[in-house]
């Protein structure tokens, strides 16, 4: 029987989580002593913080760049009445040209939308960094797919999603993981 360990460890010739090369993921870190509540904050101080956040980290899922924001001014947890404010500051800031927002085709909703700043890769496969793996973009994850693929083909069905897993060196491969990365694979795969 060919096991999902067995066909990773004969296929690869470095380490698991290694199959093809990453770029190093760039966390954000706050550089001033506080930020501007977003709840209460006008547009141009969101706008700043926000575009410091995206020239760092992106392309970033617009919900992480909230999330990290909402903890750099003080707060544990991005709330709707938050989120508002935020998109309100993304939609500026693109309109302004300090970032560049899109929105992964056939998706609805503002939390998926990327951000990352005008001239940069609208896709790079990076490490995982101190992203949560929900918060690695789509686009991502589906190009690391390609790239798996292309390079292992006889990788297939849950052999694959570990792959996957190895990749952003993650264990459990959970009901909603897997759905996604269904997904993410039938969109990798798929004619272009």
């Amino acid at each position: 029987m060919h096991t999902a360990r067995a066909g990773r460890d004969a296929m690869s010739p470095t380490a698991p989580g290694r199959l093809i090369p990453l770029q190093p993921y760039r966390g954000w870190e706050p550089t001033k002593a506080r930020y501007p509540d977003p709840r209460t904050a006008s547009v141009d101080q969101l706008v700043d913080a926000l575009v410091e956040i995206v020239l760092v980290e992106g392309p970033v899922l617009a919900e992480r760049a909230y999330r990290l924001l909402m903890r750099a001014a003080g707060f544990q947890r991005l709330t709707k009445v938050a989120k508002h404010p935020l998109n309100r500051a993304a939609h500026a800031a693109a309109r302004r040209g300090l970032i560049i927002e899109e929105l992964p085709p056939g998706h609805r909703g503002q939390s998926i939308r990327v951000l990352r700043a005008p001239g940069t890769a609208p896709v790079l496969t990076r490490e995982r960094g101190p992203r949560e793996f929900d918060e690695v973009p789509d686009s991502e994850l589906t190009a690391a797919i390609r790239q798996i693929s292309n390079q292992y083909p006889r990788l297939h069905g849950d052999d694959l999603k570990r792959a996957v897993l190895d990749l952003y060196e993650l264990r459990r491969l959970t009901a909603g993981v897997s759905l996604r990365l269904d997904s993410l694979i039938a969109e990798a795969q798929a004619p272009r």
